[in-house]
């Protein structure tokens, strides 16, 4: 029973990403576990649209406190 605007999606594949996007939520891109080149994927999620990204689940924990 939340509106959209007020879900925060934590994914880490593109289509994941996209989809939270779609549906009008906020969007982090977790990366820590990415083994492939990741300058490149975050270059492909940046064309995405408005995404936070995050490198561990310490600065996820730190962005959704300061979304508080």
């Amino acid at each position: 029973n939340y509106l959209p605007k007020d879900c925060i999606v934590i994914e880490d594949s593109i289509y994941g990403i996209m989809a939270g996007l779609k549906a009008n939520m906020t969007v982090i891109a977790y990366l820590e576990h990415i083994l492939y080149d990741k300058e490149e994927y975050i270059k492909k999620i940046n064309s995405l649209g408005k995404v936070y990204i995050c490198n561990n689940m310490l600065e996820v924990k730190e962005l959704i406190l300061r979304f508080n």
